[in-house]
């Protein structure tokens, strides 16, 4: 799995909503989420700003935090407030 798709994955957008928000065809963020194609640094940019993170981040999705407070709940157990790594237990 790509940096970009988990990041997309971890905000709960779909390819569709990804291209939409930067303004390109699904069609080129399935590109780069594939390695087919990578963005410019524009795009770069933009993608950067709809995640909330440094550019060169991009790079390394294992480095960031989740979204906090998402209803469904996604990618909440995978670091605590502190970012550091919390056990998740039954039922979490």
């Amino acid at each position: 799995m790509s940096t970009l798709q988990e990041l997309r994955q971890l905000h709960g957008m779909s390819v569709e909503d990804l291209a939409r928000r930067i303004g390109v065809a699904p069609t080129v963020v399935s590109d780069w989420e594939s390695g087919a194609s990578s963005p410019n640094d524009r795009q770069l940019a933009l993608l950067a700003r709809v995640f909330g993170v440094p550019q060169n981040a991009l790079a390394d999705a294992s480095t960031l935090i989740p979204p906090p407070d998402r209803a469904d709940g996604a990618g909440l157990d995978q670091q605590a407030n502190d970012g550091e790594p919390r056990p998740q237990t039954p039922g979490d």
